[in-house]
């Protein structure tokens, strides 16, 4: 009897610590300054503050200015391709050819200079304007041609792509999606209130996430056809800053703080231990296991991605299977992310294959122990087209497309 008092007290000492563990741990002191924006460019970490631009190479502790952004400009969102660094900002878009170290003013001709959401992508750069439209640059801000025919609203809030189907929110007129890379644009906010504030958007296969600002979270289950309110669990009335899927959970940054799902958004748990009360979420970023968030008040936070996964299957889905993720950017140009796990140590082949199976290259050939992994594969030697990812080990095999567009 009295061994299993012990038993019982020593679990329940260990149950109620592993809860105060699985809490936001914030990396570093504050920056004093509301991130609009937190990302990861050429292995440094960037955020986009209302005080300029802000970078750290050890992942968060400290924290260096980038003396060439003006202090007084607010930076809300944050992109890159193989050789350039661009960023919008309250006063313009910035172009960086030397790693953030200096910036210069590409925004030309458009009229509007606030620059709230942009979209870089295989050598083309979407900026969404506060009331000026959608513009594109095919050469690196160099010349500029508005690009945003259809779109009945001049406030660009989010762009967002999925494979071919891209995604623009506006400030008022909900949302729309163009299937020839912004050539044209279509609406398709059947289902979400009028005079929708799109300012959030995530897609993954043919379900779209939207954050409609004071009406809640919409779903759709079909390209976007039709919306259904997707909040049970989230407070009311609050703005939703980013939505991200990690494996099957999905994420959303609010001005309530984290919300996480692990049934497509059917219902939503807060998860905000360790952040103060008034601590509004911001901006996430993955880097490996970890996740990393950004506040309006101007701090960093971090968490495991295991403390989300609550359900068996989702555990077992990141931990103990054999998975091949999408690669991403996708389209990409010139350079990709492809990302794997391993439940076990294991002889791991990753091939790169043209459009006609032919294959090109070898990324990976060796053994690994048990883990999730990233190999970036330049194609900057290729030319446009189709190419082909496949992993190999064990019994498991599993191949991917991926698309080259220069």
């Amino acid at each position: 009897m009295k061994n299993k008092i012990l038993i019982i007290t020593a679990y329940t000492i260990l149950l109620f610590s592993s809860k105060n563990i699985a809490q936001w741990q914030q990396v570093g002191g504050s920056l004093n300054t509301s991130i609009n924006i937190l990302t990861q460019l050429n292995n440094k970490l960037y955020v986009g503050t209302n005080s300029g631009i802000l970078t750290s190479t050890d992942l968060g502790n400290t924290w260096n200015t980038s003396t060439s952004i003006d202090k007084s400009l607010s930076i809300y969102c944050l992109g890159a391709d193989a050789n350039n660094y661009f960023a919008g900002s309250s006063d313009g878009i910035f172009r960086s050819t030397d790693d953030g170290k200096t910036w210069y003013d590409i925004t030309g001709p458009i009229p509007i200079r606030i620059v709230q959401s942009m979209l870089v992508i295989s050598g083309k750069v979407y900026a969404g304007t506060r009331d000026g439209g959608l513009w594109l640059t095919s050469d690196n801000g160099n010349t500029w041609k508005q690009y945003d025919s259809g779109i009945s609203n001049t406030a660009i809030e989010s762009i967002f792509i999925n494979g071919t189907a891209m995604f623009a929110g506006t400030e008022g007129s909900g949302i729309f999606n163009s299937s020839n890379y912004g050539e044209s644009w279509s609406s398709i906010s059947s289902g979400l209130p009028s005079k929708s504030i799109v300012h959030s958007i995530y897609s993954s296969g043919n379900t779209i996430y939207c954050g409609v600002t004071g009406k809640g979270l919409y779903r759709s289950t079909n390209n976007g056809v039709n919306w259904v309110l997707n909040s049970n669990g989230i407070a009311t009335g609050i703005m939703i800053y980013d939505i991200t899927k990690i494996n099957s959970t999905l994420f959303v940054s609010s001005s309530a703080g984290v919300y996480y799902s692990t049934n497509n958004g059917t219902s939503w748990n807060a998860a905000n231990n360790g952040l103060q009360s008034s601590e509004g979420a911001t901006s996430f970023l993955v880097i490996g296991n970890t996740i990393y968030l950004g506040t309006n008040l101007g701090n960093i936070y971090k968490r495991q991605l295991t403390e989300f996964i609550t359900s068996v299957e989702n555990r077992s889905e990141l931990l103990s299977k054999f998975t091949l993720f999408s690669n991403y950017p996708n389209p990409f140009n010139p350079s990709t992310v492809i990302k794997y796990s391993i439940p076990q140590l294991s002889k791991v082949t990753l091939k790169i294959f043209d459009g006609i199976g032919k294959e090109y290259s070898t990324l990976v050939n060796e053994e690994k122990e048990p883990g999730v992994y990233e190999v970036k594969f330049d194609g900057s030697k290729l030319s446009s087209g189709v190419y082909f990812y496949k992993i190999q080990t064990g019994n498991y095999t599993q191949t991917k497309k991926m698309i080259l567009m220069k």
